[in-house]
Parts: structure tokens; sequence; C-alpha cells
């Protein structure tokens, strides 16, 4: 399929079947669907902190959109049980588990 999108549609489709096989489908299409959003710009979004609090967050990895003083050393690892991202308003990095996520 070609059109607007870098992405091929098909390999999307087969990558999100994948996951719905034997995990819970919808929580996670939402983090992987925040994960590619996070790599894209800056994303507002929210998740249950371990003390149980919600927490509001407004974040990247896009390394382009980070100060260059926080910018990390390494690739930002997004494939583990909790994402790193920049919250853009504390002006650090923070954690998040994917388990967390509010939809």
């Amino acid at each position: 399929m070609q059109g607007k999108y870098p992405y091929d549609y098909e390999e999307k489709c087969d990558r999100h079947w994948s996951l719905y096989q034997g995990n819970d489908y919808m929580s996670t299409v939402i983090v992987e669907t925040l994960i590619e959003n996070l790599s894209e710009g800056v994303v507002s979004f929210k998740y249950r902190k371990s003390d149980g609090s919600l927490r509001e967050a407004k974040g990247t990895t896009n390394i382009n959109l980070i100060p260059e003083a926080s910018r990390p050393a390494t690739k930002v690892v997004t494939d583990g049980p909790a994402i790193s991202y920049f919250d853009v308003d504390a002006n650090g990095w923070r954690s998040f588990r994917r388990d967390s996520v509010v939809a």
C-alpha cells in the first residue's frame, strides 16, 4: 500500500494481530500506539504511579525535541516492561510500566 503513511499497513496489521494472541489486545494496542506517538512528538497521557496515584504526563522520546543537555547517550529502550520518556513539564526523564497506562 502506497500513500502518505511511512509504514507498511499490512506489516502493522500483522504486528497488532501477533500482539492480540494471548494478551489483553486493547491495552497492548494503546501502549504500542503511545510508544509510537512519543517517538514522533510530545504527547499528553496518563498512567497510574506505583503509589496508586494518577499522573498526567506530557512527554516525548523524540531526540530532536529533548534539550541537548538531557539527551541520552544511548537509544531510549521502549520494548521492556518499563518505558522511559522525557517529561517536558518537569524537564527530566521519567518512566511508567506498560500495565499502568490509563486510556
